[in-house]
């Protein structure tokens, strides 16, 4: 792949939302799990994985839901963890607001590249790209 000097420029920024493919191979990086709870077929997280260490996240909270889909979420998170454990990487689940959570995050490990999957049933894609911008942290959509 290709790297011109304003993606570049704009990787060393970290100000910009930048191509997924064009954050540097050594940074460390959150992928945030949304709706789409599994491993395969998982393009977030195939991005992140190429580029080196990374934090599976999944935050609870995120939008109401009711009891019956609480159990198919918490469900699909058992099957996540154990998919994620067979790949040696631990699935990090949190609660309370969205922002919060990355903020606790990002101050203990300095992740540099927030991976994320659109989800069509969350209204929270402003502000994570609000928080990332802030927080001077690419943030990666994947379609």
């Amino acid at each position: 792949m290709w790297f011109n000097a304003s993606i570049l420029e704009a990787v060393n920024a970290g100000t910009e939302r930048l191509p997924c493919w064009a954050v540097s191979l050594r940074v460390k990086a959150v992928v945030l799990f949304g709706n789409d709870l599994r491993v395969h077929d998982h393009r977030p997280l195939w991005e992140a994985a190429q580029r080196g260490p990374l934090i599976p996240l999944y935050v609870h909270g995120r939008s109401a839901i009711g009891a019956q889909q609480a159990a198919f979420v918490g469900q699909s998170l058992q099957s996540l963890r154990v998919a994620l454990a067979g790949l040696g990487q631990p699935l990090l689940v949190r609660s309370g607001p969205l922002e919060q959570a990355l903020s606790t995050l990002h101050a203990a490990h300095s992740f540099r590249v927030l991976h994320y999957h659109i989800d069509p049933y969350a209204n929270d894609s402003a502000a994570l790209q609000a928080w990332a911008q802030a927080h001077q942290v690419p943030f990666c959509l994947c379609f």
